[in-house]
């Protein structure tokens, strides 16, 4: 089957490591970059965009998202990712509380060609999916699969995301610079 439509990306990831099931929404991403201030992290755009809470439980989910198995993104990776995007991401964003990440993600959301995920859960969930028997291998396969998923719309040119400050600890730092090496990033 072919996959949805590029507007939708990824806003949860659940389920088991072999096959992790991607909740997809489309986000409004022309509100964000009229005013990122005023929706500064993905989450809160999500739920302007219409696309709910909590989407990993079923019960809470709304028309306006679809479930798509990982493995769907993984065999269009395979074959090349024809039209996508941004397959690696462009720039990370790592911080503590209060450090001014977030005006940095928000000036990053200036430019319209640039899709910024701020403190956005799919990255976060893949590491507690992983957190009960996934291998170092394959967390990363995961991880590499569902930013790209993230940034295959066609009129991204710049991918970045602002990390949640869970994400600067050791084992999870180190992992998302062993996914991806050729990636930038600020601390």
């Amino acid at each position: 089957r072919a996959l949805p439509s590029a507007d939708y990306v990824p806003i949860n990831v659940y389920g088991s490591p072999d096959d992790p099931q991607l909740v997809l929404c489309k986000l409004d991403w022309a509100r964000y970059h009229a005013s990122p201030a005023t929706v500064a992290k993905t989450g809160p755009l999500a739920i302007v965009s219409g696309c709910g809470t909590d989407n990993a439980d079923e019960s809470r989910r709304n028309a306006n998202t679809l479930v798509v198995p990982l493995s769907e993104f993984e065999a269009e990776l395979a074959r090349g990712g024809e039209g996508w995007g941004v397959k690696v991401p462009t720039g990370f964003v790592f911080h503590q509380a209060r450090v001014g990440s977030t005006l940095l993600a928000n000036l990053f959301a200036t430019n319209p060609d640039t899709a910024v995920y701020s403190e956005s859960h799919p990255l976060m969930d893949v590491f507690h999916m992983c957190e009960d028997g996934c291998s170092p291998v394959r967390e990363r396969q995961i991880l590499r699969a569902v930013a790209a998923a993230m940034g295959r719309s066609p009129w991204i040119k710049h991918l970045v995301f602002k990390h949640q400050s869970a994400n600067s600890y050791p084992d999870r730092f180190r992992a998302l610079l062993e996914a991806f090496p050729e990636t930038p990033f600020v601390f």
